[in-house]
């Protein structure tokens, strides 16, 4: 089982439809998910905070592999992880444990499908910045989608309806996302494709 930490209420139920479907993307056809555990993104930057969050995690009934993902906000996603990587690595012990930022927020890989979202023709227009570089990515959602944006309902319908190959392309945090659950995948003994594929086969 992979037992997945995150910070936010919407991604209790977002994350396991995303993770589902990017594992069927890889042709892995069940993937066991622990019901994600949240904790604050203050706690999970702090090293102490981090370390209690996997530990409790890694006390799961079936626990093999544990995936934090929470956002970056103003922190750089590259350089900022390589210390939680490391601390996360130490205190997982032999469990695999991958740390990803979502930059900036989780809502910018929404951001990277708009057009997918809309129930409205004419308000089916891409994003047309970075969204990786976009503060307040919730706010955009709403103002481009003319709603009112509520995370724990419409974080788990988004992540169900998101174009999974066009946020792999405009996102690179999200490309962070689908190399390291690869990554994880291989290492619990399941045999995931590469994805996107690669060569010939990719058409």
């Amino acid at each position: 089982m992979i037992q997945p930490i995150v910070e936010g209420v919407g991604e209790i139920e977002a994350v396991p439809v995303l993770l589902r479907r990017l594992a069927a993307q890889m042709d892995v056809a069940h993937v066991p998910l622990g019901r994600p555990i949240r904790r604050g993104r203050g706690h999970l930057i702090q090293r102490e905070g981090l370390a209690k969050a996997i530990d409790v995690a890694r006390r799961q009934t079936g626990c093999r592999g544990i995936l934090v993902l929470f956002d970056a906000d103003d922190l750089c996603p590259k350089t900022g992880a390589i210390p939680l990587q490391q601390e996360a690595a130490r205190i997982a012990a032999a469990i695999p444990c991958p740390v990803v930022l979502a930059n900036k927020e989780f809502e910018a890989w929404f951001l990277a499908s708009l057009e997918d979202l809309s129930d409205r023709p004419a308000g089916r227009a891409s994003y047309p910045g970075d969204p990786d570089q976009k503060r307040g990515a919730k706010e955009e959602l709403e103002r481009r989608l003319a709603m009112y944006y509520h995370a724990p309902a419409d974080q788990p319908k988004f992540a169900a309806r998101i174009n999974l190959r066009r946020v792999h392309e405009r996102s690179r945090s999200f490309r962070k996302l689908v190399k390291e659950y690869r990554l994880l995948l291989l290492a619990l003994g399941f045999a995931p494709d590469q994805w996107p594929a690669i060569g010939p086969e990719a058409s």
